[in-house]
């Protein structure tokens, strides 16, 4: 059977001088956000590999980004960012406008048609609405527990809005449970206990899928319906117990993973078989973060980067795949950037040219011999005895 072509290595990006925690892609996949430790937030050209802006958030580590758009401004990309001090901040090329939280910012959903972030701290679960406009676009209308009382004890790890943005959920790294609440009317759905810890978790709408990093063997799978219901598991071979962001591409067909032995790890979702192997660097690159998006046009962008506590130089790769795109035999690929950088969008040469070279070659071949044979023979027949 044919087999797929390995995603291709677009861009290998340097600039943070400390531990990064966050990637994010644009919904056209043209930029990539990246976040670190150092404070800065680097915008990244995906179509030409430069980078075009650093914002200095000044209020320490960078833990989540997300992009925001607005529909009464279609032209403006805002993006939000969460800090380790409890600050999230809305910005738009230079400009930041924050709100205050009260705790670290552990992860942040967005559901653009409703205008709210949900926004999972340490002990808390906010949702707030969003004005783009504003002064202070950020407004807390509800949360759990509710301020000002102080937050519980649990960590919530990861949040996602489902059932069109109607619906929450959130999941707790300790306590190993996920709570479901109806975002109207802030009623808990259902709250249940897994039998591992949630140290990440990704959801996909078409499949109703939820992956788990379950911080022992890899990644437990769950169907989502009136409660989580397990599927199954991608094993991974754990050697350093700390989390690894997973995410779902394809349309919910595509698991993937980091290591902690520089691997980035893509799967079938319905087989459950390994596709890919990416190599993101040395063997000892700890592969914590990495997010996946993909645009209109079939083309699904991967981003990967190195999470060595000692590195302060840390390495964001970019990976782009066309699911549609297949080959009969292997061929060797190549790590590092390319020598040939051609955007996927651009239009690459097709192998048909090459395909009539290769039948048209014997032939000609074989006539020019037979002229020649021709020759030879008329010349000996001419020739004087």
């Amino acid at each position: 059977m044919p087999e797929i072509i390995p995603p291709r290595l677009l861009w290998t990006f340097k600039g943070h001088t400390r531990l990064l925690n966050s990637l994010a892609f644009s919904e056209d996949c043209h930029l990539l956000a990246s976040g670190a430790d150092d404070g800065h937030v680097f915008i990244w050209s995906v179509i030409s590999g430069e980078r075009l802006e650093d914002l200095s958030t000044k209020e320490g580590p960078v833990t989540v980004l997300r992009w925001f758009c607005d529909n009464q401004m279609p032209d403006a990309r805002f993006i939000v960012v969460g800090t380790a001090s409890g600050t999230i901040q809305l910005w738009k090329r230079q400009t930041a406008r924050f709100t205050e939280s009260d705790t670290e910012i552990q992860d942040i959903a967005v559901q653009e048609v409703s205008k709210l972030l949900a926004v999972a701290s340490r002990g808390r679960v906010s949702l707030l609405k969003v004005d783009t406009r504003a002064a202070f676009p950020f407004k807390r209308i509800l949360s759990d527990p509710l301020v000002p009382l102080p937050p519980k004890k649990a960590l919530a790890r990861a949040v996602h809005f489902y059932n069109s943005g109607k619906f929450l959920m959130v999941g707790f790294l300790d306590s190993k449970e996920i709570v479901a609440w109806e975002v109207s009317s802030w009623k808990e759905l259902w709250r249940w206990k897994l039998s591992t810890r949630i140290g990440d978790t990704a959801w996909s709408p078409e499949t109703n899928l939820l992956l788990v990093w379950n911080l022992v063997d890899g990644i437990d799978t769950y169907h989502i319906g009136e409660h989580p219901v397990w599927v199954h598991k991608f094993p991974v071979r754990i050697k350093r117990n700390v989390v690894k962001q997973v995410e779902l591409g394809r349309h919910g067909q595509m698991a993937i993973s980091g290591s902690d032995s520089s691997e980035i790890f893509l799967w079938n979702v319905q087989t459950g078989a390994q596709e890919h192997i990416l190599i993101h660097g040395s063997e000892s690159d700890l592969v914590q973060i990495i997010t996946y998006h993909s645009p209109q046009d079939n083309w699904h962008y991967i981003a990967s980067a190195s999470s060595n506590a000692c590195d302060n130089r840390p390495v964001m790769k970019v990976w782009a795949l066309h699911p549609e795109r297949r080959r009969t035999s292997p061929e060797p690929q190549k790590q590092g950037q390319p020598a040939s950088k051609p955007h996927p969008h651009q239009t690459l040469p097709s192998p048909g040219k090459h395909c009539r070279w290769i039948l048209w070659f014997p032939i000609v071949l074989v006539s020019v011999i037979i002229v020649l044979a021709s020759f030879y023979l008329h010349a000996r027949i001419k020739r004087p005895i």
